[in-house]
């Protein structure tokens, strides 16, 4: 899939949009050293300037990038869109701002002096076998987050001001529906520091602390049971 992560790709891509028009690019952050990752924001980056880097699980990222002119943009959410949106669990489509990450100028900042992916230098083409197994997403999503270093976009900072610890639940759950327990863990814990006496934040971040690190931990005392079933004179249950 190089070729739909070249900068050649992206200018292709702007060449299509008019005035205002806004470019989505999924990638993930899993199996790809941070190298890798810098190479292919560079690349996005030399097309989108203003390009911004959203959350949207564990593992995986969304780059945007806008065309400059237009006007602001005038396309309400549809009834179906709502509707896939409620399906999820996102009853405000608002509190989608909270997923942000970075800004153009920390983008830039990040993957500064990184040779950009391009159909001339594929980098991730060669790359992609060699660190199909490597697990990165953990400290990818750690180096990432340290980049942020500009403020947030107003709408961003006003929409995480009106964030409480309700609101916060309901972005956990969000996130544990779909698996991603370390960014449910920190929706949970967050929202226990807006409200120590929350149960909910309690009880959820004990079913997201089941993270790969504390598995073993589980299989020891699965063994232990084992073992003791099997011991002489012992009577299993049922």
């Amino acid at each position: 899939m190089n070729s739909v992560f070249t900068r050649d790709f992206f200018r292709i891509a702007r060449s299509r949009l008019q005035p205002g028009g806004i470019f989505a690019q999924w990638f993930h952050i899993y199996n790809m050293p941070e190298d890798d990752l810098k190479s292919l924001l560079a690349g996005f980056s030399d097309v989108f300037p203003d390009a911004t880097l959203w959350k949207l699980n564990d593992g995986d990222v969304l780059l945007t990038g806008v065309v400059p002119g237009g006007g602001p943009p005038s396309s309400p959410l549809t009834l179906a869109a709502m509707t896939d949106l409620l399906s999820v669990g996102v009853a405000n489509p608002a509190y989608l701002l909270d997923l942000h990450m970075l800004n153009g100028a920390d983008i830039a900042r990040f993957a500064s002096g990184a040779p950009p992916n391009s159909d001339d230098f594929p980098v991730l083409e060669f790359h992609g076998q060699r660190d199909l197994h490597a697990q990165t997403d953990v400290a990818n999503d750690a180096a990432l987050t340290a980049a942020s270093h500009s403020p947030p976009p107003d709408a961003v900072a006003r929409v995480r001001e009106q964030i409480g610890a309700p609101e916060r639940l309901a972005i956990a759950q969000i996130f544990e529906k779909a698996g991603s327990l370390r960014t449910s863990y920190r929706n949970y814990a967050r929202a226990r520091e807006l409200d120590s006496g929350s149960l909910e934040a309690i009880a959820g971040m004990d079913r997201c602390a089941n993270l790969p690190e504390r598995r073993p931990g589980a299989d020891r005392r699965l063994d232990d049971r084992v073992q003791a079933d099997h011991r002489p004179g012992h009577t299993r249950p049922g």
